[in-house]
């Protein structure tokens, strides 16, 4: 996926790409850096998403996902940096019985150069960011 950014230089066109419908829940990774407010979220810049997605389903009543993705900006920062940083996601979903399913989930962001700059964050480990989630869904008819 690709959404074009603004360079930092220029002063008479904006070019950032800008959905004004729809939320883009999920489409840019499942922690949601980057949604629905995408040209603020990453000041301008734009948005390059590449991602790959693998899908096991080991039995007949459980499956899992792991989504790996790299996130660059379209245009490069006025100090010179262009990587917001990967994420990597996991979700597994357990079918109990016809109508009730449990999920879970995790998944690691490991900050590039732009989210440091972005939100200064000078620690060692650069403010890696964790979620995880445990949800039971059930259908009554």
């Amino acid at each position: 996926e690709h959404n074009s950014g603004t360079d930092p230089a220029e002063t008479v066109e904006y070019n950032t790409y800008s959905n004004n419908f729809g939320t883009g829940s999920g489409l840019y990774g499942r922690m949601e850096y980057f949604s629905s407010r995408l040209a603020v979220q990453t000041r301008g810049l734009g948005l390059r998403d590449y991602n790959l997605t693998l899908k096991a389903k080991p039995f007949t009543n459980a499956s899992a996902r792991i989504e790996a993705r790299y996130l660059d900006a379209d245009k490069t920062s006025a100090l010179g940096n262009a990587h917001f940083g990967e994420e990597i996601d996991l979700t597994i979903n357990y079918d109990f019985s016809d109508a009730i399913t449990f999920s879970g989930g995790g998944g690691v962001f490991l900050p590039g150069d732009l989210m440091k700059e972005f939100y200064r964050a000078n620690e060692p480990r650069g403010d890696l960011g964790f979620w995880g989630y445990l949800m039971v869904e059930a259908t009554i008819d």
